[in-house]
């Protein structure tokens, strides 16, 4: 039986439940996602509920390597939170659950492919 996922050329994804500390993501905190375009051609950073999109008002549910405002190096934060925050915010929502933060890299580069796992990550701070 095959699967549904692209093959590991054509994209690798990373998923965290806790943020930089170790710590749970949680609904009732506010988080930072703070990073650098990783070297691959088009990325983008969801969050989950419980494996799915949390629904709210905005319809805002991921920022991409498109649609992300940059600071002046180029860096970029995504802020999580239950209230609105300006720039780039994705909503929490009021629930109790996992929550998952997945970045997804399309076509990344051959030192992506073969040493995954010394990539730099962004981090997941918490502010609160």
């Amino acid at each position: 039986m095959a699967g549904f996922g692209m093959n590991r050329d054509e994209a690798i994804y990373w998923g965290a439940d806790v943020d930089s500390q170790g710590n749970q993501i949680k609904y009732n905190h506010k988080y930072r996602v703070k990073g650098q375009d990783p070297d691959t051609r088009w990325w983008c950073i969801s969050v989950n509920l419980d494996g799915f999109f949390i629904p709210n008002e905005y319809n805002r549910y991921s920022f991409s390597k498109t649609d992300v405002k940059r600071e002046t190096d180029g860096s970029w934060v995504i802020k999580l939170s239950t209230e609105e925050q300006s720039g780039n915010w994705i909503p929490l929502g009021y629930q109790s659950g996992h929550y998952r933060i997945t970045l997804r890299c399309y076509n990344p580069n051959s030192s992506m492919i073969k040493n995954s796992e010394n990539t730099t990550l962004p981090l997941i701070i918490r502010e609160d």
